[in-house]
Formats: C-alpha cells, sequence, structure tokens
C-alpha cells in the first residue's frame, strides 16, 4: 500500500508538471465491483483519497463507457455538465478539465484527471501530453499490482486466508518490540479445533478444509481491524491482538 501510496502520488505531480493544471487526481478503478475511487491527490485538491466517485459523474461515466476516447477534454468547463467526481465533492473553482485513461492491454485500470481554475487552460494540447504520461503511469501501476499480489500470497494461508505464521512471527516480533519499547499490551489467543482427525477421518481431507475455513470466518469476524488471525499449524489458529491487556483479550 506504501508504494502504491507513493506512486499515485508520482503520478499527480508528474500530471501537473506536464499539463500547467491547478490540481490532479489519480482514479483507481476496480473491474470486479465496477467501482472507482480517489487514490491519491496532489496537495491543492480539496478531494480527499478514498473519495468515492459516483457513477453518474463525468470520471463514472467516462471509467464505464466501455467506447471511451483516448481522453475527454473540457477547456471551458460548466456545472451543467455534471461533476467530475460526484455531487458530494467539495465545492471549487473548475474552468477546465482534462481526463486520461490508464490502461495496459486493454484492461482499464483507472484515470488521471486535471483541473485548471480558469477556462482554456487545459486544451486539447495538455490532453495530449496527459496521454503521453499515461502509459508509463499505466505500467508502473500494474508492477506495483503484480508486486503487491506477491507480497500478500507470500504473506497468506492459501486455504483460509488468513495470515501464515511467517507473517504472524514477523508481526508478533514487531508487538514484542513495542510491548518493550513503550510498554504496550499485546496479548496472544491460541485455537485447536478439537476431534479435527476424527473430521479428517469421517469426512475426508475435503471435510477437514470446509472447518477449517469456517473456524478461520468466524475467527475474523470476532477480531478488530488491527488484530492479526493467522493460521499457526494445521488446525490450529493464532489471534494477536495489539494495544490489548489479559481483561480486554478475555473478552474477544
Amino acid at each position: 500500500n506504501q508504494d502504491l501510496a507513493s506512486l499515485g502520488a508520482a503520478i499527480c505531480r508528474s500530471a501537473l508538471d506536464v499539463t500547467g493544471g491547478t490540481r490532479s487526481a489519480f482514479v483507481r478503478w476496480n473491474p470486479e465491483e465496477q467501482t472507482a475511487a480517489v487514490e491519491a491527490v496532489t496537495p491543492s485538491h480539496t478531494i480527499e483519497p478514498g473519495f468515492a466517485v459516483t457513477p453518474d459523474s463525468i470520471i463514472g461515466r467516462f471509467l464505464r463507457n466501455p467506447d471511451r476516447p483516448p481522453m475527454t477534454v473540457r477547456e471551458s468547463y460548466r456545472k451543467s455538465e455534471g461533476l467530475p467526481f460526484s455531487p458530494l465533492e467539495p465545492s471549487r473553482n473548475i474552468g477546465s478539465l482534462v481526463i486520461v485513461p490508464l490502461a495496459v492491454e486493454d484492461e482499464i485500470m483507472g484515470a488521471i484527471c486535471v483541473e485548471g481554475e480558469k477556462e482554456t487552460q487545459l486544451t486539447a494540447v495538455e490532453g495530449e501530453l496527459l496521454s503521453m504520461l499515461a502509459p508509463v503511469a499505466s505500467s508502473a501501476l500494474r508492477n506495483v499490482e503484480q508486486l503487491q499480489d506477491v507480497t500478500l500470497k507470500s504473506n497468506q494461508d492459501p486455504l483460509t486466508g488468513l495470515a501464515n505464521r511467517r507473517s504472524f512471527e514477523d508481526r508478533l516480533r514487531h508487538h514484542l518490540l513495542e510491548h518493550s519499547r513503550h510498554r504496550q499490551p499485546v496479548s496472544l489467543i491460541l485455537l485447536d479445533i478439537d476431534l479435527f482427525k476424527t473430521v479428517n477421518d469421517v469426512y475426508g481431507h475435503q471435510g477437514g478444509d470446509e472447518v477449517l475455513v469456517e473456524v478461520a470466518r468466524a475467527a475474523e469476524r470476532t477480531t478488530r481491524e488491527i488484530d492479526l488471525c493467522a493460521r499457526y499449524g494445521g488446525e490450529e489458529i493464532a489471534i494477536l491482538l495489539p494495544q490489548t491487556n489479559l481483561a480486554g483479550a478475555s473478552r474477544t
């Protein structure tokens, strides 16, 4: 996530460098859910990362259009054309607008949106310059996504989707260090599924796998975002509870 945040910030800065716009935003597209959200912005932007892009906005329609043009340019932007991101976006002066898609091998990944406060501040020329930046940004984005995917898989148990033992031990060392330095409490819960061998003997390993997956889901549902659920061994699940003392852990 840190790599993606750094890349998003770099994309936004570069977009202003090549266009001379006032502010820029990098929008990420989720093809599975057909949703879009702002991933990064330049410091002068009034919109914050995480802001949801609505389907009926200019960017929303642009990303959902299978026949989208190579870019959208509004040299003289009017609010009557629709808002760039959402009806809920903060008010600001927009005189001109350029949007270009980010794609690799025709797979849409997002868009760069640059705004100018004045009319004709952004023209077709700036659009062409931004279009030249887009392939470089798209390639970098794909590389970061692939790296994140490899990193996630290396830290994840393939059956349950929980953290694996290596990831658990890394986090445990981190929290123990925090405890020794700042006296931050940390608790650990170890779960072992009773009669798991009997389940495997009666229902086969597929049945045992299904039990493991359901127990893992139940463990995740009862923990916080800052907690870590990990598959520690065959039928053993470890739950790491940072900033939690013994009394708090007993209530989990």
